[in-house]
């Protein structure tokens, strides 16, 4: 194929991706929404997926929770108490990072009965690394039907309680 017919194919192409009405995302360029962009990049992070176990009934939970430039904080959490089938969702208010431990505080959204709706709700965990010679990463039992409020001084006073206990299987990332 002649040069000249290789840019007449290149050209109806142009024009006819141009008239599909489809916007087409060039690989140097982001499709972020406008809301993220008002936030900033993330600079610092805290999540987290897996079981543990408490009194011998298994425990499931994930959260994830960001931190942005301009300094919010956004997230969400969930957990299953499996003895009792009650699963509950929250999103994350506020988070505090020291090391490799982070205090995360947010407010329940949905629950089963144990954890009251639009009441705080607060936790810590501790990422002890990866790979087969680190130790577990620990996770403490979430503090619910908090008061208002409640969440966000958990965060800010980051306390050595509630007692922690080991991850059985899953993952907790600390971005600091």
């Amino acid at each position: 194929m002649s040069t000249r017919n290789q840019l007449g194919v290149l050209a109806l192409s142009v024009v006819a991706i141009g008239c599909s009405g489809e916007r087409v995302i060039s690989p140097n360029e982001q499709a972020i929404s406008p809301p993220l962009l008002a936030k900033g990049a993330v600079v610092q992070s805290v999540t987290g997926s897996g079981h543990f176990t408490v009194g011998g009934e298994l425990r499931t939970f994930a959260f994830t929770a960001r931190r942005y430039t301009d300094g919010s904080v956004s997230g969400e959490y969930q957990g299953v108490r499996h003895d009792l089938d009650v699963p509950w969702h929250g999103n994350v208010t506020c988070f505090t990072v020291i090391g490799a431990q982070a205090w995360i505080g947010g407010v329940a959204e949905s629950a089963g009965g144990v954890v009251i709706p639009g009441t705080d709700a607060s936790w810590r965990v501790v990422d002890n690394g990866e790979g087969q010679n680190a130790q577990p990463d620990q996770i403490s039992l979430q503090l619910v039907n908090q008061p208002s409020g409640a969440a966000a001084a958990y965060c800010a006073a980051t306390p050595p309680g509630p007692a922690l206990f080991p991850v059985e299987s899953g993952n907790i990332q600390v971005r600091p």
